[in-house]
């Protein structure tokens, strides 16, 4: 899995009343091998700006679980505050929610980052509105009601795994933003034969929806998407 490539089948674009409907076919799979992960992606442009995104996701039978599932946004260092409404303040994945509780929290990027002894994926929230905005308070909200993994930081997950030790890693130049169906605990990264499935994205079929919605803070009131 961590040798997946991304191959787009095909694109096909419609309009249908007020709306441009995008749709794709997508294969997720290793260079010389079968595909391993199946998608058909719907993208939803409204008049708005509105952007709404549907994955039907079929996996094969004989992948034990995902790591993760979801779709990767990056912007400008200068979107840099973060505001959700969902579980908080601190860091939290599905097996490991003891410490934070449901309600609306600000934060920012750089707060979000967690300093482990190794570096690594973090500062994972669950969550149902998670916004990334600049110091003008302008900037992209992402709903889904049902919830989902979120997460913004300065780095990419190629950036963090790339060394060992925190003070190796690079500065980063963007916000890169996270936006999961799911992510499987952390249990798995470490003792993973050890594992709770119960924790683990297991599904071989799921669909996974996301809104994104251009905001300004100052005139539009946050908590209105729930």
């Amino acid at each position: 899995l961590d040798r997946l490539n991304t191959d787009v089948r095909n694109i096909n674009v419609i309009e249908e009343g007020d709306k441009i409907v995008v749709t794709s076919s997508v294969t997720l799979g290793a260079s010389g091998e079968l595909p391993c992960v199946w998608l058909k992606v719907k993208h939803i442009i409204l008049p708005d700006a509105t952007l709404k995104i549907v994955c039907n996701v079929s996996c094969q039978k004989n992948i034990p679980y995902l790591p993760r599932f979801g779709i990767r946004f990056y912007c400008k260092k200068e979107y840099s505050q973060v505001e959700y409404y969902g579980y908080g303040p601190f860091e939290n994945y599905i097996d490991k929610r003891n410490a934070v509780y449901m309600g609306h929290f600000t934060s920012s990027v750089s707060d979000m980052w967690e300093n482990n002894i190794i570096p690594m994926e973090c500062g994972n929230r669950f969550v149902k509105l998670g916004a990334v905005y600049n110091q003008d308070r302008m900037g992209l909200l992402f709903v889904n009601k049902n919830g989902f993994d979120f997460s913004a930081l300065p780095l990419s997950t190629e950036q963090i795994e790339s060394v060992e030790h925190c003070h190796l890693l690079p500065e980063g130049t963007d916000t890169v933003i996270n936006v999961d169906y799911m992510q499987s605990g952390v249990g798995a990264t470490f003792e993973e034969e050890r594992f709770n499935l119960n924790f683990a994205l297991t599904e071989k079929e799921f669909v996974f929806e996301t809104e994104l919605h251009p905001i300004s803070i100052d005139t539009t009131s946050f908590l209105q998407y729930l």
